[in-house]
C-alpha cells in the first residue's frame, strides 16, 4: 500500500479529512462537510459542492484551470497532478492532505 502521495499543490493549506470519490455528477449527493473531494478532473458542477470540502485533491488540472481559481477563491487546500489519485484513494480513507508540499498521507484505510 502506498501511504503518501505526492502532487503539485495550488490552493496553499492543510486540513485532514475522510476521502469521498467523485467520479460522476451523481455522488455529489454523498458529499459531507469536512470530506477530502477526490476526482479525475473538476469541472463547473464543482462550484457549489467544494464549499462542503476541507481539500480538493485531483489527476488533472493547474493552477489557472477552474478548480486552481476556485480552490484559492474559496481558501481549500488543493493538490492537482497525483496520477492514479481515484485508484489509490478509496472513498472513506482518512487523509492528510499538506497543499504546501503537494503531499497526501494515508492515515488510515476503509
Amino acid at each position: 500500500m502506498v501511504d503518501i502521495l505526492k502532487g503539485r499543490g495550488i490552493s496553499p493549506g492543510k486540513a485532514k479529512g475522510i476521502v469521498r470519490i467523485i467520479t460522476k455528477p451523481t455522488q455529489f449527493k454523498d458529499i459531507k462537510q469536512g470530506d477530502v473531494l477526490v476526482t479525475e478532473m473538476a469541472s463547473p458542477e464543482f462550484n457549489k459542492h467544494i464549499r462542503h470540502a476541507v481539500a480538493v485533491i485531483t489527476v488533472e488540472g493547474g493552477a489557472l484551470g477552474h478548480l486552481g481559481t476556485l480552490s484559492r477563491e474559496l481558501k481549500v487546500p488543493c493538490i492537482v497532478g497525483i496520477k492514479d489519485a481515484t485508484k489509490l484513494l478509496k472513498t472513506g480513507n482518512l487523509v492528510e492532505v499538506d497543499a504546501h508540499t503537494g503531499i497526501v498521507k494515508i492515515l488510515e484505510t476503509k
